[in-house]
């Protein structure tokens, strides 16, 4: 049985990834690859996060094989390889929210004490609690929610943490932002949309994951701006 080498196994997956990108952007003649990224991350996110990778993948397929021969010029590592196979799987379909954030997510009524949710959110480290009441998102309950109410008790004394409730934290919670999202969502999107609120200079608190991505839907999963790294690493 003939063994594949790496510099073919490499070359058929560029040429794949390269025949995907064209069709993509609807190229039919011959262009420098760069242009053909660059008309196909008009209309697609997960091109323009790979971009610079594809390039880097294009020169090293130049290194390889001999323009105009096809003959071999070098063979790449094998983790070049891997990474390229990893390349084109993720092109053709991308990870999802509910393959990424599928998780239990802890919630919180407005009627529960407030004090109870702190202690369940120091124990297991969660940074947000989404707030339901009858299926209907009202807002969530973060640390900077729980720190600027400790300091308003603290100041003004008077009711007492054991006295509060989560709906008496609702005034808080004014003006936060999030986003809910369908489980078959692209990650790349999750990615856009915490990369667009650090452009406007404000903050996307969270994005939740619901099995259709309805408002009336609890959360089957959530992605923080501590997950970002997770999809920048894919």
């Amino acid at each position: 049985m003939q063994t594949i080498s790496n510099s073919q196994e490499f070359v058929k997956t560029y040429n794949q990834i390269e025949k995907y990108v064209k069709d993509l952007a609807g190229v039919k003649k011959h262009q420098p690859f760069w242009v053909v990224l660059n008309k196909a991350g008009d209309n697609n996110r997960v091109v323009r996060e790979l971009r610079e990778d594809l390039l880097e993948y294009s020169r090293l397929r130049n290194a390889i094989v001999h323009s105009g021969s096809n003959q071999t010029m070098a063979e790449p590592h094998d983790e070049a390889v891997t990474r390229i196979k990893k390349i084109y799987e993720v092109l053709i379909e991308p990870p999802t929210a509910g393959e990424l954030f599928k998780k239990k997510v802890y919630t919180c009524s407005p009627s529960d004490r407030l004090m109870d949710i702190v202690d369940v959110m120091r124990k297991f480290d969660y940074t947000q609690v989404p707030i339901y009441e009858d299926f209907q998102l009202l807002g969530l309950l973060t640390e900077n929610v729980v720190v600027k109410i400790f300091s308003d008790i603290c100041k003004t004394g008077k009711v007492t943490l054991t006295q509060f409730l989560v709906r008496d934290a609702m005034e808080y919670t004014k003006g936060q932002f999030y986003r809910i999202v369908s489980e078959d969502t692209d990650a790349y999107t999750i990615l856009d949309y915490f990369l667009e609120f650090v452009e406007k200079e404000e903050r996307l608190e969270c994005v939740l994951v619901t099995r259709t991505g309805e408002t009336t839907l609890l959360p089957s999963g959530i992605a923080t701006t501590w997950d970002v790294p997770l999809i920048k690493k894919i």
